[in-house]
């Protein structure tokens, strides 16, 4: 009888791919699997349910339904027809909606002393005041 998947699907990475939707990306550490079955939790501590299951070789996995600010936690395993490998470690992402600007930072202000420059025309008498801020 062959040996159980020996290897699990390593380095897991859950990022923001756009408004609804966390990514995850793995590691294929098997060269005997036949599926990778990816599972979430939005509990502490965590309750893993299946969300889905990806074929041999591939090694992403769209999540198009989290909710917007919601903490999710992920974990994939490999399959065969013989059992599952350990799972993966946890990888963590909070849905987020792209739609919405980003926040702003960098904020500065800075005093500034307002510096009036006089031209006075010679032919005509006028004047021109013009405000320069420093």
């Amino acid at each position: 009888m062959k040996d159980l998947i020996s290897i699990i699907a390593a380095i897991l990475f859950a990022t923001l791919a756009q408004a609804a939707t966390i990514t995850l990306t793995w590691s294929d550490n098997s060269d005997n699997e036949e599926a990778f079955e990816i599972e979430r939790s939005e509990e502490t501590p965590p309750n893993f349910l299946p969300i889905g299951t990806v074929g041999a070789d591939v090694t992403t996995f769209a999540d198009t339904t989290p909710l917007v600010g919601v903490e999710y936690s992920y974990r994939v395993r490999a399959v065969n027809e013989f059992g599952f490998s350990g799972f993966s470690n946890t990888a963590v992402a909070i849905g987020k909606d792209d739609s919405v600007p980003s926040d702003p930072d960098g904020l500065k202000a800075e005093d500034s002393k307002p510096v009036l420059v006089i031209v006075t025309d010679p032919e005509t008498g006028g004047v021109t005041i013009t405000p320069i801020i420093q």
